[in-house]
């Protein structure tokens, strides 16, 4: 296999940068293959039935979320397989809160940072119900003509 360019190579790979792997207290290369294999365990991840929060995948594997979102910034594969990941546990998590598995008030507020539609909808009510209540607190003003006097009706003492 041929060595690829980079500040210092394992197994073949470009060294991209080193992190601290929290379930071994070890400093890890993170190489392309490293990248690449945690690209392919989250989509595997995602999939199985019992994952329900993406915070689970990352302590599995002694990451941090900082890191783990600076990574999905440069290497597009994993910010795909992190969409695809968010979109498999959002779905599974309606899902469950439509069968009543799950609480449906925690679901509904946690909807948006699995669904981008979802926000979007939760986003366009937050709209309208300004609007409405901005409609509703205008100051109206009504103006009522005096009646003029009638035979019929009479005058009421003061």
């Amino acid at each position: 296999m041929a060595k690829k360019s980079g500040n210092s190579n394992i197994a073949g790979y470009r060294t991209r940068e080193e992190y601290r792997c929290f379930l071994s207290y070890r400093i890890k290369p993170v190489t392309d293959a490293f990248l690449e294999k945690l690209t392919k365990d989250l989509a595997k991840w995602a999939k199985k039935e019992s994952s329900l929060v993406l915070g689970c995948f990352l302590t599995e594997k002694g990451l941090v979320k900082s890191r783990f979102y600076a990574w999905c910034e440069r290497y597009p594969p994993l910010k795909e397989a992190k969409t695809f990941a968010l979109l498999s546990l959002g779905a599974r998590r309606m899902h469950g809160a439509l069968i009543k598995e799950l609480d449906g008030n925690l679901v509904k507020y946690y909807a948006p940072m699995y669904d981008p539609e979802f926000k979007d909808y939760l986003e366009y009510r937050e709209e309208m119900r300004l609007k409405k209540e901005e409609e509703q607190t205008k100051n109206t003003i009504v103006v009522i003509e005096r009646i003029p006097d009638s035979d019929v009706v009479p005058n009421k003492e003061k």
